[in-house]
């Protein structure tokens, strides 16, 4: 096992003993993360979710037993537009200790250093990560639930859900949009818009994953902080049932896998979604 996949390991253990989701992203979608992690509270997805960067070895472990985290201007620029935000992980698998920072707060109280430098995080031995401190981080991190959620954020996620993207960062978008702009009515209205455009298998099956909190299924486990609200559901479906036509129904057929239609898959999702629209077959041989 390499170094770097034993810190990837290392994470997705913790998170997912924490019954966390973790969600580790391809190499060849890497644009300066590593991996998704979604919190989970009393056995619910909260919908809050952050970017991690992990970085695995001795080398980023001073003589006096603190770690650091290095960077670039690239990975520094990336960061601090980055929609979700973003947690720094070192970890040393010699001794098994790890340490995290805020990625994004270091950022926001340094602006300048995205241009000059240090390109590199201090991060403190004091800032474990352990089974035991899972959950500091988790409630550090939960604090951007409110300040995530302004019109300035929600703009610069649509921008970055729009075709012109790429497919990385239409997921991010989509990833920012149900976790800080789920109970405005625009923002289903605006991602089923595109459903027609996503040629991307992964953007597709968010996306479905994502639009099937609007009409629901009985395999959805409801909690307060992944409900959506009345007005946002009514104005989501209302624009689907009304817009939808072949091309949509086609694209959400396209999703299915070998599980088809049965529970726990996919299907199931699309299913929920297609059964909103009256007169399916209508629409596909009409």
């Amino acid at each position: 096992m390499g170094v770097s996949r034993a810190g990837i390991n290392f994470v997705r253990q913790l998170v997912e003993g924490a019954n966390c989701t973790f969600q580790e992203i391809e190499q060849s979608n890497d644009l300066g993360n590593d991996a998704y992690i979604e919190f989970v509270r009393d056995e619910a997805a909260t919908g809050c979710c952050i970017a991690v960067q992990i970085k695995s070895g001795g080398s980023y472990v001073t003589p006096d037993g603190s770690f650091f985290l290095p960077a670039d201007r690239h990975h520094f620029e990336y960061w601090a537009s980055h929609l979700l935000p973003v947690c720094g992980i070192v970890f040393d698998p010699e001794t098994g200790r790890a340490a995290w920072c805020d990625i994004t707060e270091h950022l926001r109280n340094h602006p300048e250093v995205i241009e000059h430098g240090p390109f590199r995080l201090a991060v403190p031995a004091s800032a474990q990560l352990t089974a035991d401190t899972f959950t500091n981080v988790q409630a550090h991190f939960a604090r951007y639930q409110q300040q995530y959620s302004d019109d300035a954020h929600f703009g610069a996620a649509l921008d970055q859900f729009a075709p012109v993207h790429s497919s990385p960062r239409r997921v991010e978008a989509l990833r920012s949009l149900f976790s800080f702009h789920r109970n405005r009515a625009a923002t289903w209205c605006y991602v089923a818009s595109l459903l027609k455009s996503m040629e991307d298998p992964e953007v597709l099956r968010r996306t479905v994953y994502a639009l099937v909190h609007l009409p629901g299924h009985g395999d959805i486990f409801w909690h307060r902080d992944n409900e959506i609200e009345p007005a946002a559901k009514l104005g989501g479906v209302g624009f689907m049932q009304l817009t939808f036509g072949r091309d949509e129904v086609v694209k959400l057929l396209s999703a299915v896998d070998e599980g088809g239609f049965t529970r726990g898959s996919i299907g199931q999702a699309v299913h929920a979604l297609i059964h909103r629209k009256p007169s399916v077959g209508d629409v596909l041989f009409g």
